[in-house]
């Protein structure tokens, strides 16, 4: 029903606030922010109101937190919020502490083992990261950030059949995702299948065309093919 309202008025951002509060309740926190962003994109240019609303949700993220704290001091839930406050705080060896006891105290919930996943990932530990995706994935095949980041580790090890399955079932999910696209596109280039590598990378950049990345990996692929007039 909300992604109906959505349709019918994509310009009302009341509906982005309740599809991104669902989301979070199903452990889906990359949609999740991404409907956020979408509702915080829609509400009108004024600093004025921007500034109160800002200023009321930190007021209101400090009061839950306190009262977590409270009703359960041994959560799971609380660590994973230390976690993520900890990565916002830019301090990923506490936050990867906290991760590892929030998937400790609730191993079969797929949110955190992709968080501690994520944690790995961002200080390059990609043979951590990986089990840690895998796990989400198990646990919630339709996680696409999990199914995402293992399929850019398979590219990492030289994996790029594995990884383009991934990255397809990813984009099942996200149609849109243009970080998949790439990652698929790069996939089959690495397969030696240009053509096919072509019409992905293209999707991407049409989605995201300000990625550098992007647009190189396109002149490889047109060069490939042969295609000199297109790269110049």
């Amino acid at each position: 029903p909300l992604k109906i309202a959505i349709q019918l008025a994509p310009n009302n951002s009341s509906p982005y606030f309740y599809l991104g509060v669902s989301l979070l309740a199903l452990d889906r926190e990359e949609e999740a922010h991404n409907a956020f962003k979408r509702m915080a994109a829609l509400t009108p240019p004024d600093d004025d109101q921007l500034y109160l609303l800002l200023r009321g949700y930190a007021k209101l993220s400090s009061a839950l937190a306190e009262r977590l704290h409270e009703v359960a001091p041994d959560s799971y839930r609380l660590r994973q919020a230390e976690g993520e406050y900890f990565d916002a705080q830019n301090r990923p060896d506490l936050a990867l502490d906290k991760y590892k006891l929030a998937v400790q105290e609730k191993p079969d919930v797929a949110s955190t083992h992709y968080l501690l996943g994520s944690a790995y990932w961002a200080q390059f530990r990609s043979d951590e990261a990986a089990p840690e995706f895998r796990m989400a994935i198990k646990l919630s095949p339709e996680h696409y950030m999990a199914r995402y980041k293992l399929g850019m580790i398979l590219l990492e090890q030289a994996h790029p059949s594995a990884a383009a399955a991934e990255f397809l079932a990813a984009l099942a999910v996200q149609p849109g995702f243009a970080d998949a696209h790439f990652g698929l596109a790069k996939a089959l280039f690495q397969q030696s299948k240009p053509a096919e590598a072509l019409p992905e990378i293209e999707r991407s950049i049409e989605i995201d065309p300000a990625r550098e990345q992007s647009h190189f990996l396109r002149y490889q692929i047109l060069r490939k093919l042969g295609d000199r007039k297109s790269v110049v």
